[in-house]
């Protein structure tokens, strides 16, 4: 990759050109950006975000207190069917 002006990398010649910018940089972009480009923003990570699966120690993380609950709620079930009426 050569390097460009500050900041900018190339990709050998195949007419990219990537801004290597730090989170802080982003975000004070966003910033200065119109409420309705803001909004964009806003919307492009929602969708962005929603619909990347959970990272696999969430998961597991998710699945274990589910067990726990479960192990629980069969201990006690006296308990559950009191709670439930």
């Amino acid at each position: 990759m050569g390097a460009g002006p500050r900041g900018l990398r190339g990709n050998g010649g195949a007419g990219r050109v990537w801004a290597v910018m730090s989170a802080t940089e982003v975000i004070e972009m966003i910033k200065k950006l119109s409420p309705e480009e803001q909004a964009q923003v806003r919307e492009f990570v929602r969708k962005a975000d929603s619909s990347q699966p959970a990272p696999p120690d969430q998961r597991s993380v998710d699945e274990r207190g589910i067990a726990v609950g479960r192990a629980f709620i069969e201990r006690h079930p006296e308990l559950f069917r009191k709670l439930a009426q």
